[in-house]
Parts: structure tokens; C-alpha cells; sequence
């Protein structure tokens, strides 16, 4: 969507944002560190970019078709 990240590390996201290349993350029930976060992503320019261009990139990787034809192929092997 092109909309930079700013996500708490809990449950699964840790899998699927990558500090500071595919978004910036930071601990959950640390308001402070979240605000600093989202600070950040808002002050730097070339990290939102990144994160952005990056983020997409990763996000493409979760397409529902996509899924479905490799649990499918998966299936088939078994």
C-alpha cells in the first residue's frame, strides 16, 4: 500500500517486519520506545523509503494466491 510500518514485537510480526528495512519495530507496553518509533519513521526520509520499497517486497511474499499454489504444491509432494 505504501504506507511506511511502525509495529510492536509481539506475536507473530517479528516474522514479518525486519527492523529498520522492512518497517520499525520496537518492544510492546513501551510507550515511550513507540513514540520514538514513529518519531523516527517521521523524521527520516531514506528509512521511511526503505521501509516502504522493502515492505512491499515482504508483503508480496504473503499474496493469498500465492499461498494456496504452494500449500497446494506441498500437498501434491506429500
Amino acid at each position: 500500500m505504501g504506507i511506511p510500518v511502525v509495529a510492536t514485537n509481539t506475536g507473530g510480526i517479528p516474522d514479518l517486519v525486519e527492523d529498520g528495512r522492512t518497517a520499525c519495530s520496537c518492544l510492546r507496553s513501551h510507550p515511550a520506545e513507540l513514540a520514538r518509533a514513529v518519531m523516527r519513521m517521521l523524521s527520516e526520509p531514506l528509512l521511511r523509503d526503505r521501509c516502504i520499497t522493502q515492505g512491499k517486497g515482504k508483503a508480496s511474499e504473503y499474496d493469498g494466491t500465492r499461498m494456496i499454489a504452494q500449500t497446494e504444491a506441498a500437498y501434491r509432494r506429500c
